[in-house]
């Protein structure tokens, strides 16, 4: 990708690229603001490490086993749309602390989380996020979902919580 410093957006869903290193995409680390690798079998986010700009990205439909914000770091002022739904994911990690201060949408629908790490919302770590899909997922009712319950009834309709 070295000759396509300018490139701003790139789609490569349904290619069988099974794993992509953190070096995959040099060349267009700085310019890249959208990329779509759907259905591509990919395993880790290891290959948006590098990127600086990257806003959206849409990784649904391959095999990513763990969300790791870390990964993330050199994006996390600009990463506003991150789409994860149908992968593999059962955990989140985030050692850093890394504010992802841009991040206003996940989707980690249909994955398989069995919970949610309050501290993501505790620390402040999504200060932005306005829409979290969790549909889908195996999610145990128990207190390590409070956060996100509290949260939850901060951030949207209060009306909404009297059926949950």
């Amino acid at each position: 990708f070295k000759p396509m410093r300018e490139l701003r957006s790139l789609i490569m869903d349904k290619n069988p690229l099974v794993e992509l290193d953190e070096w995959a995409f040099d060349g267009i680390y700085q310019s890249l603001y959208n990329i779509s690798l759907q259905n591509t079998k990919l395993k880790s986010l290891s290959c948006l490490k590098h990127f600086e700009k990257l806003e959206r990205a849409k990784l649904n439909y391959n095999e990513i086993q763990t969300l790791d914000f870390n990964l993330l770091s050199k994006s996390s002022r600009t990463l506003s749309n991150l789409d994860l739904q149908n992968n593999q994911i059962d955990q989140i990690e985030f050692i850093n602390l890394i504010n992802m201060e841009s991040l206003s949408d996940l989707d980690l629908s249909n994955n398989k989380l069995c919970t949610f790490n309050g501290q993501l919302l505790k620390h402040n770590i999504l200060p932005k996020l306005r829409n979290l899909g969790l549909s889908q997922n195996p999610l145990v009712c128990d207190c390590y979902l409070l956060p996100l319950y509290e949260w939850s009834r901060l951030k949207f309709d209060k009306e909404m919580f009297n059926y949950i």
